[in-house]
Formats: C-alpha cells, structure tokens, sequence
C-alpha cells in the first residue's frame, strides 16, 4: 500500500491517466453486461455488488479528473 502512495505522490498525471482507464474500462464492462436497476430482479448481495461497482466507477473518475487538473 505504500508503494502505491508512493508512486500516485511521484506520478499524479499518470495516476490520473490510469485512474481514469481503469473508470472507463470499468463503465464499459457496466454497460456491456447491460444490468438494470430492478431491485425485484436481484438478490441484496448482487444488488450491493452492483451499487458497490457504481461507486467505484464515480470514485475512479473523480479521482482521476482531481489528480489530472490539480498537476496539469
């Protein structure tokens, strides 16, 4: 884990950059596998997961788009 704040310290557009690639590809794989927002459809487990995945995309993005502009 440190290693990891480490490089993001060192490297911010690049951390940006992938930060970015990996929301991307992550709201691609969303898209492609074409789930919906029924609950009535789901589980709670796969509901979270799919909640929980959401979040992740958001948090990618923003991210990246924060570490992007704050060292460009």
């Amino acid at each position: 884990m440190e290693f990891i704040n480490e490089y993001v310290r060192e490297n911010p557009i690049v951390s940006g950059v992938i930060f970015f690639l990996l929301a991307i590809m992550l709201l691609a794989w969303r898209i492609y596998r074409k789930d919906s927002f029924r609950i009535n459809k789901y589980s709670i487990f796969t509901w979270k997961t799919l909640v929980s995945t959401w979040a992740v995309i958001f948090m990618l993005i923003i991210g990246g788009i924060f570490l992007l502009i704050r060292n460009v």
